[in-house]
């Protein structure tokens, strides 16, 4: 039972799928206390939760007015597509001693592919199928958001945001896995950050994959109170994206008599953010130009502005670019009406995306412990 851990001052709670269950189970299942979820509280954040698994697909995904889960579809789609997209090996046998357990090792489509053994095609069949992941997925986040508003009486709807992480993966000990994750979403208190250029893109980004929550550890010591994302560049300074979001650059278009445009790097080397997604939207609506184009960072001191997207960010401003060479950060103007018109057009946009996922009567069921 989740009421004799909900006094503790965890700060979240992990909701893990009982092995064998069906995706018609998880959905006739009307209680939120079913048989067919574990749950266990803990102080992880996100990423630790991550690390404490085979890596593989997740997604994370935030509330908006607490109850209700922002573009729930997108989510759905990416976990579906990304899940296809790793295929599921087993180690050496070196490998297995080496890391103290037995599990499985994804490789991205596009790298060498080894055949996954066919009892990982059974097993992960479900999640790759976007009829049938649903069925399994959305009760899953519906539980862990419903239990983590339950669990403390500081939760108060409407006064609070959580972000909801879902993992799907393989373990050769365990068989397929799925599990969620859910905490507080914190987001940034400044109007405007700096941002650092230093590191390599991602080798696949078409996938979202956890190995790239471990790869980033090396990067973020860059991270400060004043610099919030690290951006990736290649040798040429082109500008893929953040350690954690989407990057924009606003330009000026000569051949248009300086009208602004945006530009992000080319979708085939950035994993699409659902809140890119949405800014593409805006920018549609206020006939603003929108170009999958890199951005160069040798070329910041003409900018417009730039910004960066993502879930806990949604738009947010950069005030200047540091090059990591030992020059100057190249600060950017003070004010983009642009990045202005983008940020209002959002607000509005990401109402008319949400999904309700819990209500208030499943809050009163996890604490009244209802089976």
């Amino acid at each position: 039972m989740s009421s004799g851990e909900s006094a503790k001052p965890w700060k979240a709670v992990v909701i893990e799928l009982k092995a064998g269950v069906t995706g018609e189970q998880c959905q006739a299942t009307p209680s939120l206390n079913p048989p067919i979820f574990t749950t266990r509280f803990t102080n992880d954040t996100a990423k630790g939760f991550l690390l404490q698994y085979p890596p593989g697909a997740y997604t994370a995904g935030r509330t908006l007015n607490t109850l209700y889960l922002l573009d729930l579809p997108a989510h759905l789609s990416r976990l579906c597509s990304s899940v296809s997209d790793i295929k599921f090996t087993v180690p050496p046998p070196q490998s297995d001693v080496d890391s103290g357990q037995v599990v499985t090792c994804p490789v991205v489509t596009g790298e060498s592919e080894p055949a996954e053994p066919a009892v990982v095609v059974e097993a992960m069949s479900p999640f790759r199928n976007p009829e049938e992941l649903p069925k399994f997925v959305v009760p899953l986040m519906k539980k862990a958001l419903a239990e983590w508003l339950a669990s403390s009486v500081s939760r108060v709807v409407g006064q609070t945001e959580a972000k909801v992480t879902v993992l799907i993966t393989y373990s050769s000990k365990e068989g397929a896995k799925l599990v969620a994750h859910c905490d507080e979403l914190i987001q940034p208190k400044a109007e405007k950050t700096d941002v650092i250029v230093y590191g390599m893109p991602r080798k696949n980004a078409t996938a979202k994959d956890s190995r790239w929550v471990a790869d980033r550890s090396a990067l973020e010591k860059y991270l400060s109170p004043t610099i919030n994302e690290v951006i990736l560049t290649d040798p040429h300074l082109n500008i893929y994206e953040g350690l954690t979001s989407n990057f924009c650059a606003v330009l000026a278009d000569a051949s248009s008599g300086g009208k602004p445009y945006v530009a992000c790097a080319p979708l085939e080397y950035v994993l699409l953010g659902t809140i890119l997604r949405m800014v593409r939207h805006v920018c549609e609506q206020e006939s603003i130009e929108f170009r999958f184009e890199f951005p160069k960072a040798s070329e910041a001191a003409i900018w417009l502005g730039a910004f960066i997207t993502s879930t806990s960010r949604a738009v947010l401003p950069i005030r200047a670019i540091h090059l990591n060479d030992g020059s100057p950060p190249i600060e950017l103007p003070s004010t983009c009406e642009t990045i202005n018109i983008i940020k209002r057009g959002l607000r509005k946009e990401m109402l008319d995306r949400v999904s309700p996922l819990v209500t208030l009567d499943d809050i009163d069921q996890i604490k009244r412990g209802a089976v």
